[in-house]
């Protein structure tokens, strides 16, 4: 099959899957409550904004798709964790905690180590200092994605799938120097079909997760 049209029957997909999600976060967006559900919810509107990003760039560089592959495969992870137990959300909210608190500590780090950022960002400084010390008695343990992948049986696939990821999303010397070499076919249609096939297991996992919460019809 010619590579333009292997690469356009993988957009057609895409493009479906795309709009299942916005028929999924439209069907459900008004229906929603502080609860399991809006953060299901969230992580199909998360997906979305990946999805979209790389039906914009399927046929351009290569950085942007496996920025989005990487980020699909590790909302899925999260996802088969919390379907695992369902006590597993507990841990996924709890990050959200920590993750806001490392955010407020390199942004404080940043306005005190910048020249001149404190006298800028100065009426702010104090406020988000008090954030950080509220947020810093609820902080936890952080859970490690390798540890996740294999409580989910999926340590070998994570091993090999996110360094690939990881390797052309970061500016890695190869990356770097490479020039057209890394825009090759193979790359791009490996990414794609991993974008494809995460997308849609995250919809079927989100799926099911709401069937269990009795949400889903």
């Amino acid at each position: 099959m010619n590579k333009n049209l292997e690469l356009e029957k993988i957009q057609q997909a895409l493009s479906k899957i795309e709009s299942d999600f916005d028929f999924f976060l439209e069907e459900k967006k008004h229906t929603l409550e502080k609860n399991e559900k809006l953060i299901l919810y969230n992580f199909i509107e998360s997906s979305a904004s990946y999805i979209k990003l790389s039906m914009l760039n399927y046929n351009g560089t290569v950085q942007v798709l496996a920025l989005s592959a990487r980020s699909l495969y590790e909302i899925r992870l999260w996802l088969r964790f919390i379907k695992k137990d369902k006590s597993n959300m507990n841990i996924w909210i709890q990050e959200a905690k920590n993750d806001y608190n490392d955010i407020l500590n390199c942004f404080i780090n940043l306005i005190e180590k910048t020249p001149g950022a404190i006298a800028y960002f100065n009426d702010s400084l104090s406020m988000l200092k008090n954030k950080k010390s509220c947020i810093n008695n609820s902080i936890k343990q952080r859970i490690r994605m390798d540890n996740i992948a294999s409580q989910v049986g999926e340590k070998d696939e994570y091993a090999v799938f996110y360094k690939f990821f990881s390797k052309l999303a970061h500016p890695t010397s190869y990356l770097v120097n490479s020039g057209d070499e890394v825009q090759v076919f193979e790359f791009r249609k490996m990414l794609l079909c991993s974008i494809e096939k995460y997308s849609q297991e995250i919809l079927e996992e989100v799926k099911e997760l709401f069937r269990k919460l009795n949400k889903f019809r």
